[in-house]
C-alpha cells in the first residue's frame, strides 16, 4: 500500500509481471498501450505483463492505492481451459472494475500478510492473493447482472438536469466507456438516447396532466433554453409540445 505525498508520474516501462491497482483516495492515471485510464477511489485495474504502460498525467498528491505485481504460466492473467480431461476451467479477470469496500477490507488483511515476518503468513501470501483474484469474478458477474438497471434508475432521478458522462463515471466509479457498452448490450440504445427518452416522456406526462406553460416544464426538466426543448421534444416526437397537449385534450 503506498500514499503519495507529492504529485508524480507513472512509470513508463515493459513488466515481465501482471499489475493490480486498486485506488483508495486519489486518482490514478496512467497509459496501456494506447489506452487511457484513470483509476478513481473504489476502482480496480489491471496492467497486463508484456506491454508497456506509462503516465501522461500527474498523480496528485494525497493519493493512496494498493499494488500487486504477480505472475502466471502464459505471461498473463491466470487462464484455465473449461472441458479439459482434468478438470480445468478458463477464467479471465475483468480490465476494470468497481470493487466493494468490504473487498478493500480484505486487501487491507492481506497486505498485512507481505510485511509479516511469521513464515506461515509468508508461505499463505500467494494462494491469499489468487483467492482474492479469483473472488473479482463474482464480484464482477454481480456488478454486470444490476449495472444496466442502476444506470436506468439513475437517469431517471436525474430527469431535471442534462445528461453528463463525467457524472455517470463518477457515481459509478467506472468509465465511460465501460458503462456505455454495457447499457448499449443490454438495451440497445445509448445512454444518452435512453435519458433524453425518458425527459421526453415526462414531458408528455406534465403537458397532458398539469397547465404549466411549455417553459416551466422545459425549466423542470432542466432545460435552459425553451426553443432548444421544443426542438429536442418535436425530433423524438413528430410534433410541438403545444401541439401534442392540444391534439391530446381534443381526444378527451
Amino acid at each position: 500500500m503506498l500514499a503519495t505525498p507529492t504529485p508524480f508520474m507513472h512509470v513508463d516501462r515493459v513488466a515481465d509481471f501482471n499489475v493490480m491497482i486498486v485506488v483508495l483516495s486519489g486518482v490514478i492515471y496512467v497509459t496501456e498501450s494506447d489506452t487511457d485510464y484513470a483509476v478513481h477511489a473504489g476502482e480496480l485495474l489491471f496492467l497486463k505483463s508484456g506491454i508497456r504502460h506509462y503516465g501522461k498525467l500527474e498523480i496528485p498528491a494525497g493519493t493512496r492505492w494498493f499494488y500487486a505485481h504477480f505472475t502466471s504460466d502464459d505471461g498473463g492473467l491466470p487462464e484455465y481451459q473449461e472441458g479439459s480431461s482434468n478438470g480445468e476451467y478458463s477464467i479471465t479477470l475483468p480490465k476494470e472494475l468497481s470493487v466493494p469496500e468490504d473487498y478493500i477490507n480484505r486487501l487491507i488483511q492481506l497486505n498485512s500478510s507481505f510485511s509479516s515476518s511469521d513464515p506461515m503468513s509468508r508461505l499463505s501470501k500467494n494462494a491469499k492473493l489468487y483467492e482474492a483474484l479469483l473472488t473479482l469474478i463474482s464480484i464482477q458477474q454481480a456488478s454486470e447482472e444490476s449495472l444496466t438497471d442502476k444506470l436506468c434508475h439513475f437517469l431517471a432521478s436525474h430527469l431535471d438536469r442534462s445528461f453528463s458522462k463525467e457524472l455517470l463515471s463518477k457515481q459509478f466509479f467506472l468509465s465511460y466507456s465501460y458503462l456505455s457498452a454495457t447499457f448499449k448490450r443490454d438495451m440497445g440504445m445509448s445512454l444518452g438516447d435512453y435519458h433524453n427518452k425518458l425527459r421526453m416522456k415526462r414531458a408528455c406526462e406534465l403537458l397532458t396532466s398539469t397547465e404549466k406553460s411549455v417553459g416551466e416544464i422545459a425549466k423542470e426538466l432542466g432545460f435552459e433554453d425553451m426553443l432548444y426543448f421544443s426542438r429536442r421534444f418535436n425530433k423524438t416526437k413528430g410534433i410541438s409540445p403545444t401541439e401534442y397537449r392540444k391534439n391530446a385534450l381534443s381526444r378527451y
